[in-house]
């Protein structure tokens, strides 16, 4: 298996970041103004029917405003102090379907409620002379107007994603910084092979522009990092970085052209040059350096100029967005019941989202961040429509509720709350499937071929590795990461069972095989390596024998599953076989919900060369 450079990271998301150094907006044509997820077109010169106004949207491959939010609201209020016109169209109206007036019920467009937190009308509607469409004026408050009326009018569209910096990356003041997965051994390299990851990242964009190991190259540049990265103050890491003297003893430069100030780096009782060996720098998590050996692996970090965006949105969804073996399609408006969100996803050939695995958990609480979902609610396809309480997905599978974190036990408060909506912080909650209407998430499945390695196993997009050879704890760990994967987490009783059923169909000895949990760091506290797979419902997944025990008062830090798939604590220097657990080709990047700055990407496969 290769290294760094058969990874190609695909977009789910270009997020707008906010960080020290201060907005990224959202990109809009000239001449229109960006908020939030969207882009707004003032119209002020060219007065139209409420048709036409709609027609030339539409040309703008925009549709005529909908406003959805007091906080929408306000800021359309303050964006009319520059522009002269008194009153402008909205999509507001209550025609019938023929287009003939007088519902009494006002619409954006033709299938979203209004709500009355953002309607106020101005001594209106009056529906006098049939006026049954609805326009908005400088004092934010509506009227009703004949549809024939000409005015002003106010297109919107969201937000293009062609500035900033390539997904994946931090966004500083004018460069870009990528940094390698901490939880992913196959991008721990040699300085080396770190530097040539970081100068071959030319597939995101013009191959003139490269990157580079991480130089510090202004005041700030340090501060940055460490406000952008809080779960480096969580971790032990190393990261390479471009300083070293190996061209010359003592005599410290950046790999690159960046010219080598002294005063932004900060050594912590380095360099010390121990064994005469250490000759290129590493950052800690305090932002501070420290020399080591080049033939040392270590984490990395890549820095390169802020002029480029690539466009990969066409990654085998089209206009969807990719993560992993799924397309999605985010919705804020319009809005829609949960009926007609799922007939819109299916006739777009997919369906209502459903949450199948932790790693979608994960890369939703990262988009949960991201304007994608700046909107409230979002239905789901969980309900319980068929079986009061028994809650599966709109297809009719059954859900796995160590997926599902309800921001309440689901109450059905008004005996008609059958449809499952997402919140902003990720939790479940019931609502009405025909009578709320709310934002929604549709996906589609991508037809990837899933492989692993020979005589590893496929199982949920991950690949397993069963070894009967008997070997201590640490040897395990090292075998699992020479095959870039790591010691078995075990992350819901599915994957459990699973592990079980396979360790039953390969021997019946040994009888015990490790896996990564212990309590090395603290006694008592039984934890995985790597932070991802500590998550709130890990507790919960640990089937104990009778343990842990320290039988005997010895120190049984380190846990093995059984033949029938209990845990069982043990003397880490024990002889055990070990099961080892890596990603299948195509699977969701797991990367931590600590870097809530940017948006979770997805590694693929794409070559076979240049093995690390």
């Amino acid at each position: 298996m290769g290294g760094f450079k058969e990874y190609l990271f695909i977009v789910c998301v270009y997020l707008s970041v906010f960080n020290v150094y201060g907005d990224v907006v959202p990109a809009c044509d000239d001449g229109w103004v960006a908020y939030d997820i969207y882009c707004y077109y003032f119209n002020n010169g060219d007065n139209r029917t409420w048709g036409h106004a709609i027609d030339e949207c539409e040309v703008r491959q925009s549709q005529l405003l909908r406003i959805e939010s007091v906080d929408e609201l306000n800021f359309l209020k303050k964006t009319f102090q520059g522009y002269p016109s008194y009153e402008y169209w909205t999509s507001l109206n209550e025609l019938q379907p023929d287009g003939d007036g007088g519902t009494g019920t006002w619409l954006w467009g033709s299938d979203e409620y209004s709500s009355d937190d953002v309607i106020k009308w101005d001594t209106e509607p009056d529906n006098s002379d049939n006026e049954d469409c609805g326009a908005i004026n400088i004092q934010a408050t509506f009227s009703d107007q004949i549809c024939s009326a000409k005015f002003p009018y106010i297109c919107e569209s969201d937000y293009k994603e062609d500035v900033g910096c390539p997904p994946f990356w931090l966004q500083g003041q004018q460069d870009c910084f990528y940094v390698s997965n901490s939880s992913d051994p196959s991008q721990v390299a040699t300085w080396a092979q770190a530097k040539k990851n970081c100068d071959g990242i030319d597939f995101f964009g013009d191959a003139s522009v490269r990157t580079h190991l991480l130089t510090f190259d202004v005041e700030g540049d340090t501060d940055f990092l460490m406000k952008s990265l809080p779960q480096w103050q969580k971790t032990t890491t190393l990261f390479w970085t471009g300083l070293n003297d190996i061209a010359q003893e003592g005599k410290w430069a950046w790999d690159s052209k960046v010219s080598f100030d002294p005063s932004l780096v900060k050594w912590t009782q380095e360099p010390n040059h121990l064994a005469g060996e250490e000759h290129c720098a590493v950052i800690t998590k305090e932002g501070t350096f420290g020399d080591r050996n080049c033939n040392s692996a270590h984490n990395f970090v890549c820095r390169k100029p802020q002029d480029f965006m690539t466009d990969t949105s066409d990654l085998g969804c089209g206009e969807w967005t990719r993560a992993g073996h799924k397309c999605y399609k985010f919705y804020s408006k319009p809005k829609s019941t949960w009926i007609d969100a799922r007939k819109t996803c299916q006739k777009l050939g997919g369906d209502l989202m459903k949450l199948e695995s932790l790693d979608e958990t994960r890369y939703l609480s990262m988009i949960s961040e991201t304007p994608k979902m700046a909107n409230g609610l979002y239905w789901i396809g969980l309900n319980d429509q068929s079986k009061e309480g028994t809650f599966v997905w709109a297809d009719g599978s059954s859900a796995n509720s160590a997926f599902l974190k309800w921001s309440h036990s689901p109450h059905n408060v008004l005996a008609n709350q059958h449809c499952a909506a997402l919140t902003k912080d990720v939790t479940i909650t019931d609502k009405p499937c025909s009578d709320f209407q709310l934002g929604y998430i549709c996906e589609q499945p991508m037809d990837d071929n899933e492989n692993c390695p020979d005589k590893w196993s496929l199982y949920n997009y991950n690949c397993y590795y069963i070894s009967g050879d008997l070997v201590d704890q640490v040897t395990g760990t090292s075998i699992c990461q020479r095959k870039h994967g790591k010691l078995l987490a075990v992350n819901d009783k599915d994957e459990l069972q699973y592990i079980a059923s396979q360790i039953q169909g390969v021997a019946t000895w040994p009888n015990m095989w490790w896996i990564g949990l212990s309590d090395q760091v603290t006694s008592g506290l039984w934890i995985y390596p790597n932070e991802d797979d500590n998550w709130p419902g890990m507790d919960g997944l640990v089937p104990w024998n009778q343990e842990p025990n320290s039988f005997g008062g010895k120190d049984e830090d380190c846990v093995s599953v059984t033949y029938s798939g209990t845990l069982n604590d043990a003397m880490c220097t024990s002889q055990c076989g070990f099961v080892c657990e890596r990603r299948s080709t195509g699977s969701t990047l797991e990367y931590t919900r600590w870097l809530y700055f940017i948006t979770l990407t997805t590694l693929y496969i794409i070559s076979k060369t240049n093995p690390l």
